[in-house]
Protein backbone atom coordinates (compact mmCIF):
# COMPACT_ATOMS: atom_id res chain seq x y z
CA UNK A 1 0.00 0.00 0.00
CA UNK A 2 1.28 3.37 -0.92
CA UNK A 3 2.50 5.70 1.96
CA UNK A 4 0.17 8.51 2.99
CA UNK A 5 1.28 11.95 1.95
CA UNK A 6 2.67 14.31 4.71
CA UNK A 7 0.45 17.25 5.39
CA UNK A 8 2.16 20.43 6.61
CA UNK A 9 0.22 22.19 9.41
CA UNK A 10 -0.90 25.72 8.90
CA UNK A 11 1.56 28.46 9.84
CA UNK A 12 1.35 29.48 13.59
CA UNK A 13 0.02 26.13 14.69
CA UNK A 14 1.98 23.42 16.47
CA UNK A 15 1.08 19.97 15.43
CA UNK A 16 0.37 17.70 18.33
CA UNK A 17 2.73 14.78 18.58
CA UNK A 18 1.08 11.53 19.39
CA UNK A 19 2.81 9.02 21.52
CA UNK A 20 4.21 6.13 19.56
CA UNK A 21 1.69 3.35 19.12
CA UNK A 22 -1.04 5.35 20.75
CA UNK A 23 -4.37 5.83 19.17
CA UNK A 24 -5.46 9.51 19.27
CA UNK A 25 -8.95 10.65 18.88
CA UNK A 26 -9.20 13.16 16.14
CA UNK A 27 -11.05 16.35 16.36
CA UNK A 28 -13.49 17.45 13.80
CA UNK A 29 -11.96 17.34 10.44
CA UNK A 30 -11.12 20.47 8.49
CA UNK A 31 -11.10 20.59 4.72
CA UNK A 32 -7.69 21.58 3.41
CA UNK A 33 -6.84 22.20 -0.16
CA UNK A 34 -4.76 19.32 -1.36
CA UNK A 35 -1.48 19.53 -3.08
CA UNK A 36 -1.70 18.81 -6.68
CA UNK A 37 -1.22 15.14 -7.28
CA UNK A 38 -2.10 14.12 -3.71
CA UNK A 39 -5.21 12.98 -1.98
CA UNK A 40 -6.91 15.14 0.68
CA UNK A 41 -6.99 13.70 4.13
CA UNK A 42 -8.71 15.09 7.35
CA UNK A 43 -6.62 17.34 9.54
CA UNK A 44 -7.22 17.77 13.28
CA UNK A 45 -7.85 21.31 14.70
CA UNK A 46 -4.72 22.89 16.20
CA UNK A 47 -4.90 24.70 19.55
CA UNK A 48 -3.59 28.28 20.12
CA UNK A 49 0.01 28.90 21.43
CA UNK A 50 0.80 29.18 25.35
CA UNK A 51 0.44 32.77 26.86
CA UNK A 52 2.41 33.93 30.07
CA UNK A 53 -0.06 34.92 32.89
CA UNK A 54 -0.10 38.77 33.43
CA UNK A 55 0.69 40.20 37.00
CA UNK A 56 -1.11 43.38 38.09
CA UNK A 57 0.65 46.39 39.85
CA UNK A 58 -1.30 45.76 43.09
CA UNK A 59 0.24 42.33 43.35
CA UNK A 60 3.74 43.81 43.24
CA UNK A 61 2.94 46.44 45.93
CA UNK A 62 1.59 43.78 48.29
CA UNK A 63 4.67 41.66 47.70
CA UNK A 64 7.02 44.55 48.57
CA UNK A 65 5.07 45.35 51.76
CA UNK A 66 5.20 41.76 52.89
CA UNK A 67 8.96 41.70 52.37
CA UNK A 68 9.41 44.92 54.39
CA UNK A 69 7.28 43.58 57.26
CA UNK A 70 9.30 40.40 57.29
CA UNK A 71 12.55 42.37 57.42
CA UNK A 72 11.26 44.45 60.35
CA UNK A 73 10.23 41.39 62.30
CA UNK A 74 13.62 39.79 61.75
CA UNK A 75 15.37 43.01 62.95
CA UNK A 76 13.22 43.19 66.08
CA UNK A 77 13.87 39.55 66.83
CA UNK A 78 17.58 40.14 66.50
CA UNK A 79 17.41 43.10 68.98
CA UNK A 80 15.55 40.94 71.51
CA UNK A 81 17.98 38.06 71.16
CA UNK A 82 21.07 40.28 71.46
CA UNK A 83 19.67 42.48 74.26
CA UNK A 84 19.53 45.64 72.13
CA UNK A 85 23.11 45.58 71.00
CA UNK A 86 26.44 44.36 72.17
CA UNK A 87 28.56 46.15 74.75
CA UNK A 88 30.82 47.25 72.01
CA UNK A 89 28.13 49.62 70.53
CA UNK A 90 26.96 51.30 73.79
CA UNK A 91 28.51 53.82 76.17
CA UNK A 92 27.75 54.99 79.71
CA UNK A 93 26.76 58.61 80.45
CA UNK A 94 26.11 60.03 83.93
CA UNK A 95 23.89 62.85 85.20
CA UNK A 96 26.35 65.35 86.78
CA UNK A 97 26.42 65.17 90.56
CA UNK A 98 25.77 68.63 92.11
CA UNK A 99 25.57 70.07 88.63
CA UNK A 100 21.82 70.32 88.07
CA UNK A 101 19.57 70.65 91.13
CA UNK A 102 19.74 74.12 92.68
CA UNK A 103 21.34 75.61 89.58
CA UNK A 104 19.88 78.17 87.24
CA UNK A 105 18.13 76.56 84.28
CA UNK A 106 20.74 77.67 81.72
CA UNK A 107 23.66 76.34 83.78
CA UNK A 108 21.95 73.04 84.53
CA UNK A 109 21.03 72.57 80.87
CA UNK A 110 24.60 73.22 79.76
CA UNK A 111 26.00 70.73 82.29
CA UNK A 112 23.59 68.02 81.14
CA UNK A 113 24.29 68.64 77.47
CA UNK A 114 28.03 68.44 78.14
CA UNK A 115 27.42 65.08 79.86
CA UNK A 116 25.63 63.80 76.73
CA UNK A 117 21.95 64.42 77.43
CA UNK A 118 19.17 66.04 75.48
CA UNK A 119 17.28 68.19 77.99
CA UNK A 120 13.55 68.76 78.33
CA UNK A 121 12.55 71.51 80.81
CA UNK A 122 9.29 71.34 82.74
CA UNK A 123 8.26 74.47 84.64
CA UNK A 124 6.30 74.16 87.88
CA UNK A 125 5.16 76.48 90.67
CA UNK A 126 7.21 76.19 93.85
CA UNK A 127 6.73 78.18 97.07
CA UNK A 128 10.29 77.64 98.32
CA UNK A 129 12.59 77.55 95.28
CA UNK A 130 13.24 80.85 93.43
CA UNK A 131 12.02 81.24 89.87
CA UNK A 132 14.39 79.82 87.24
CA UNK A 133 16.16 77.40 89.61
CA UNK A 134 16.09 73.63 88.97
CA UNK A 135 14.08 71.75 91.59
CA UNK A 136 14.82 68.16 90.43
CA UNK A 137 16.13 66.14 87.47
CA UNK A 138 15.06 62.80 85.99
CA UNK A 139 17.19 60.67 85.97
CA UNK A 140 18.51 61.80 89.34
CA UNK A 141 21.96 63.28 89.78
CA UNK A 142 24.69 60.63 89.78
CA UNK A 143 22.59 58.17 87.74
CA UNK A 144 24.47 56.36 84.93
CA UNK A 145 22.58 55.22 81.84
CA UNK A 146 23.62 53.33 78.68
CA UNK A 147 23.08 54.85 75.26
CA UNK A 148 24.03 53.75 71.78
CA UNK A 149 27.37 55.07 70.71
CA UNK A 150 26.82 58.43 69.04
CA UNK A 151 23.36 58.87 70.62
CA UNK A 152 22.28 61.09 73.51
CA UNK A 153 20.45 60.32 76.71
CA UNK A 154 17.15 61.89 77.74
CA UNK A 155 16.92 64.09 80.84
CA UNK A 156 13.99 66.10 82.19
CA UNK A 157 14.62 69.04 84.51
CA UNK A 158 11.86 70.46 86.72
CA UNK A 159 12.35 74.23 86.94
CA UNK A 160 10.64 76.54 89.44
CA UNK A 161 8.38 79.09 87.78
CA UNK A 162 8.06 80.98 91.05
CA UNK A 163 5.84 80.68 94.04
CA UNK A 164 2.09 80.35 93.92
CA UNK A 165 0.51 83.80 94.11
CA UNK A 166 -2.50 85.27 95.88
CA UNK A 167 -4.13 88.70 95.97
CA UNK A 168 -2.51 90.96 98.56
CA UNK A 169 -5.15 91.82 101.20
CA UNK A 170 -5.74 95.36 102.46
CA UNK A 171 -4.61 96.13 106.02
CA UNK A 172 -4.35 99.95 105.84
CA UNK A 173 -6.55 101.42 108.56
CA UNK A 174 -6.07 98.46 110.93
CA UNK A 175 -4.11 98.72 114.14
CA UNK A 176 -0.62 97.24 113.95
CA UNK A 177 -1.24 94.04 115.95
CA UNK A 178 -4.53 93.33 114.17
CA UNK A 179 -2.90 93.75 110.76
CA UNK A 180 0.04 91.46 111.57
CA UNK A 181 -2.17 88.72 113.02
CA UNK A 182 -4.45 88.85 109.99
CA UNK A 183 -1.59 88.58 107.49
CA UNK A 184 -0.09 85.63 109.37
CA UNK A 185 -3.46 83.89 109.35
CA UNK A 186 -3.44 84.23 105.54
CA UNK A 187 -0.07 82.48 105.31
CA UNK A 188 2.26 85.46 104.86
CA UNK A 189 5.60 84.90 106.56
CA UNK A 190 7.74 88.04 106.10
CA UNK A 191 6.26 91.13 107.78
CA UNK A 192 8.24 94.25 108.78
CA UNK A 193 6.93 97.34 110.62
CA UNK A 194 8.31 100.86 110.31
CA UNK A 195 6.99 103.88 112.20
CA UNK A 196 6.50 107.42 111.00
CA UNK A 197 4.30 110.34 112.06
CA UNK A 198 1.03 111.11 110.32
CA UNK A 199 -0.45 114.54 109.60
CA UNK A 200 -3.92 113.06 109.17
CA UNK A 201 -6.03 114.11 112.16
CA UNK A 202 -8.23 111.02 111.73
CA UNK A 203 -5.30 108.59 112.09
CA UNK A 204 -4.64 107.26 115.54
CA UNK A 205 -1.28 106.24 116.91
CA UNK A 206 -0.42 102.61 116.01
CA UNK A 207 -2.63 102.60 112.92
CA UNK A 208 -1.33 101.22 109.59
CA UNK A 209 -1.12 104.12 107.14
CA UNK A 210 0.68 102.41 104.21
CA UNK A 211 1.48 98.89 103.02
CA UNK A 212 3.93 97.51 100.48
CA UNK A 213 2.95 95.59 98.34
CA UNK A 214 -0.33 97.45 97.85
CA UNK A 215 -3.58 95.58 98.22
CA UNK A 216 -4.84 93.73 95.14
CA UNK A 217 -1.41 92.85 93.74
CA UNK A 218 -0.58 89.23 92.87
CA UNK A 219 2.11 88.18 95.35
CA UNK A 220 3.69 85.05 96.75
CA UNK A 221 3.08 84.34 100.42
CA UNK A 222 6.82 84.62 100.99
CA UNK A 223 6.95 88.19 99.65
CA UNK A 224 8.47 90.72 102.13
CA UNK A 225 5.66 92.96 103.43
CA UNK A 226 6.39 96.40 104.91
CA UNK A 227 3.74 98.04 107.08
CA UNK A 228 4.04 101.76 107.85
CA UNK A 229 2.47 102.54 111.23
CA UNK A 230 1.69 105.97 112.68
CA UNK A 231 3.63 106.88 115.83
CA UNK A 232 1.54 110.01 116.28
CA UNK A 233 1.65 113.45 114.81
CA UNK A 234 4.97 114.89 113.64
CA UNK A 235 6.79 117.13 116.12
CA UNK A 236 7.78 120.71 115.32
CA UNK A 237 9.54 123.38 117.34
CA UNK A 238 7.59 126.53 118.24
CA UNK A 239 9.31 129.44 116.45
CA UNK A 240 10.30 132.65 118.28
CA UNK A 241 7.88 135.43 117.26
CA UNK A 242 8.64 137.88 120.07
CA UNK A 243 8.21 141.49 118.99
CA UNK A 244 6.19 140.52 115.88
CA UNK A 245 2.74 141.85 115.13
CA UNK A 246 -0.13 139.44 115.64
CA UNK A 247 -0.62 138.92 111.89
CA UNK A 248 3.06 138.33 111.21
CA UNK A 249 3.42 135.93 114.14
CA UNK A 250 0.36 133.91 113.08
CA UNK A 251 1.77 133.58 109.54
CA UNK A 252 5.12 132.26 110.81
CA UNK A 253 3.39 129.72 113.04
CA UNK A 254 1.20 128.58 110.15
CA UNK A 255 4.23 127.90 107.97
CA UNK A 256 5.44 125.50 110.68
CA UNK A 257 2.11 123.71 110.70
CA UNK A 258 0.93 125.34 113.92
CA UNK A 259 -2.23 127.27 114.73
CA UNK A 260 -1.51 130.80 115.97
CA UNK A 261 -5.05 132.14 115.91
CA UNK A 262 -5.42 132.38 119.68
CA UNK A 263 -4.22 135.58 121.41
CA UNK A 264 -4.08 136.76 125.00
CA UNK A 265 -3.47 140.41 126.01
CA UNK A 266 -0.97 141.28 128.67
CA UNK A 267 0.45 144.58 129.86
CA UNK A 268 4.14 145.10 129.30
CA UNK A 269 6.45 147.83 130.41
CA UNK A 270 8.96 146.90 127.69
CA UNK A 271 7.05 145.60 124.66
CA UNK A 272 5.03 148.07 122.65
CA UNK A 273 1.30 147.64 122.45
CA UNK A 274 -0.01 145.04 119.93
CA UNK A 275 3.34 143.27 119.65
CA UNK A 276 3.94 139.67 120.78
CA UNK A 277 5.52 139.41 124.20
CA UNK A 278 5.93 135.59 124.10
CA UNK A 279 4.12 132.38 123.09
CA UNK A 280 2.54 129.57 125.05
CA UNK A 281 4.13 126.98 124.67
CA UNK A 282 7.39 128.92 124.72
CA UNK A 283 9.65 129.29 121.70
CA UNK A 284 11.76 126.15 121.03
CA UNK A 285 9.28 123.71 122.60
CA UNK A 286 8.61 120.52 120.55
CA UNK A 287 4.89 120.12 119.97
CA UNK A 288 2.64 118.05 117.72
CA UNK A 289 2.22 119.49 114.27
CA UNK A 290 -1.16 121.20 114.11
CA UNK A 291 -1.11 122.21 117.77
CA UNK A 292 -2.49 125.57 118.91
CA UNK A 293 0.01 128.15 120.10
CA UNK A 294 -1.25 131.10 122.14
CA UNK A 295 0.21 134.53 121.32
CA UNK A 296 0.71 136.71 124.39
CA UNK A 297 0.25 140.20 123.00
CA UNK A 298 1.22 143.45 124.69
CA UNK A 299 -1.69 145.64 125.65
CA UNK A 300 0.76 148.41 126.54
CA UNK A 301 2.02 149.38 129.94
CA UNK A 302 0.02 148.42 132.98
CA UNK A 303 -2.55 150.88 134.27
CA UNK A 304 -2.21 152.06 137.90
CA UNK A 305 -4.21 154.38 140.09
CA UNK A 306 -2.61 157.65 141.00
CA UNK A 307 -2.50 157.90 144.80
CA UNK A 308 -3.34 161.08 146.73
CA UNK A 309 -0.26 162.91 148.01
CA UNK A 310 -1.76 166.33 148.87
CA UNK A 311 -0.81 167.41 152.41
CA UNK A 312 2.13 165.00 152.57
CA UNK A 313 5.70 165.99 153.06
CA UNK A 314 7.92 165.77 150.02
CA UNK A 315 9.59 162.60 151.23
CA UNK A 316 6.25 160.92 151.96
CA UNK A 317 4.83 161.98 148.59
CA UNK A 318 7.83 160.60 146.73
CA UNK A 319 7.56 157.28 148.52
CA UNK A 320 3.81 156.96 147.89
CA UNK A 321 4.10 157.72 144.19
CA UNK A 322 7.06 155.35 143.71
CA UNK A 323 5.30 152.52 145.51
CA UNK A 324 2.37 152.90 143.11
CA UNK A 325 4.69 152.33 140.16
CA UNK A 326 4.80 155.94 139.18
CA UNK A 327 7.57 158.50 138.94
CA UNK A 328 7.37 161.53 141.36
CA UNK A 329 8.36 164.99 140.19
CA UNK A 330 8.20 167.84 142.81
CA UNK A 331 8.25 171.58 142.23
CA UNK A 332 9.30 173.46 145.40
CA UNK A 333 7.91 176.85 146.33
CA UNK A 334 9.89 178.72 149.01
CA UNK A 335 7.58 179.89 151.72
CA UNK A 336 9.06 181.08 154.95
CA UNK A 337 6.04 179.99 156.92
CA UNK A 338 6.00 176.44 155.49
CA UNK A 339 7.64 173.49 157.19
CA UNK A 340 11.17 172.79 156.13
CA UNK A 341 10.36 169.25 154.96
CA UNK A 342 7.63 170.59 152.72
CA UNK A 343 3.89 170.46 152.36
CA UNK A 344 2.31 169.15 149.09
CA UNK A 345 -0.32 171.56 147.97
CA UNK A 346 -1.54 169.91 144.68
CA UNK A 347 -0.78 167.10 142.21
CA UNK A 348 -1.21 166.13 138.55
CA UNK A 349 -2.71 163.76 137.56
CA UNK A 350 -5.31 163.96 140.26
CA UNK A 351 -5.76 161.20 142.75
CA UNK A 352 -7.58 158.02 141.55
CA UNK A 353 -6.73 158.73 137.92
CA UNK A 354 -5.78 155.58 135.86
CA UNK A 355 -2.44 156.03 134.15
CA UNK A 356 0.23 153.84 132.62
CA UNK A 357 2.55 152.34 135.10
CA UNK A 358 5.72 154.44 135.14
CA UNK A 359 3.92 157.63 134.34
CA UNK A 360 5.14 160.85 135.99
CA UNK A 361 3.09 162.40 138.80
CA UNK A 362 3.82 166.09 139.19
CA UNK A 363 3.13 167.86 142.46
CA UNK A 364 3.80 171.22 144.14
CA UNK A 365 5.32 171.52 147.59
CA UNK A 366 5.74 174.58 149.87
CA UNK A 367 8.89 174.61 151.93
CA UNK A 368 11.07 177.00 153.90
CA UNK A 369 14.18 174.98 152.93
CA UNK A 370 15.60 176.12 149.60
CA UNK A 371 17.59 172.92 149.31
CA UNK A 372 14.62 170.55 149.58
CA UNK A 373 14.08 170.26 145.83
CA UNK A 374 17.77 170.61 144.93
Amino acid sequence: MAAAPVVTPPTGCVAPVAAAGATQAMAATQAVRGVEGTSAVPVTGYGTGYAEPRRSGAFLVVLVLLLLILAGLLFALAKVVTGGGSSGTQVDITVPQNGVVGKQEAEATKNLQTAGFDVTPVREKNDTVPEGVVVSVDPAEGTTVKVDKGSKGKATIHVSSGANTVKMPKVVGQLQDDAINFLKSQGFTSITVQEEPSDDPTVQQGEVTKQDPADGQDVAKTVPIILTVSNGKPKVAVPDVTGKSVAEAASILGQQGLDGSKTQPEASDTVPKDQVIRTDPAAGTQVDKGSKVTLIVSSGKAQVTVPSVTGLTKAAADNTITTAGLVPHATCHINGGAPANGDVTNQNPAKDTKVDKGSVVNYDVDTSDPTLCA
